[in-house]
């Protein structure tokens, strides 16, 4: 098995294109997110929110990465297992779907790890003090960020049950 790099993560994530035809929403939907995650994170800087929950935030978001990051291993072993069972070596819309979903989940881990790192910076920080206005609005861009590739990796794993039915 050879080592992934991060470059082949993003390479991956942009454009891993499926190898059947699917629906061609990558690249538009990837920046709608980006925008939706900048503008939560303009308005409360614009509205000068100071929050001290950051606590709860950090809670929240590092179980949403754990549990995204056991979908990923979990499509992870499926997408090798299909690799080598016989049934499934020559089923290429089957084998899309599974690298698909594991691309996706795991840029939505790393999504996650960014703003569990941020949130964990500020926990150690500011501590349980109101933080700035602007790393409040870093967070919740960053917060927003993961629910949205959460919600995806959600509606896709709902596509790809249908997908995968035999």
């Amino acid at each position: 098995m050879s080592q992934i790099t991060s470059f082949q993560i993003v390479r991956d994530h942009l454009g891993l294109a499926p190898g059947v035809p699917r629906r061609g929403i990558r690249l538009w939907l990837e920046l709608a997110i980006l925008v939706a995650a900048v503008v939560v994170s303009v308005v409360v800087l614009c509205m000068a929110v100071r929050t001290n929950a950051v606590g709860a935030l950090l809670t929240a978001t590092s179980i949403m990465t754990g549990l995204t990051f056991t979908m990923a291993m979990r499509f992870w072993e499926r997408s090798i297992d299909a690799r080598s069972n016989p049934d499934l070596i020559f089923d290429e819309e089957r084998k899309s779907v599974l690298d698909n979903m594991r691309t996706l989940l795991l840029w939505t881990v790393l999504a996650g790890l960014a703003s569990t790192s941020w949130l964990a910076g500020l926990a150690i920080f500011v501590g349980t003090s109101a933080a700035d206005p602007w790393a409040t609005a870093v967070a919740a861009g960053l917060v927003a960020y993961q629910l949205l590739y959460v919600l995806r990796s959600i509606v896709e794993l709902y596509w790809a049950s249908y997908t995968l039915r035999p």
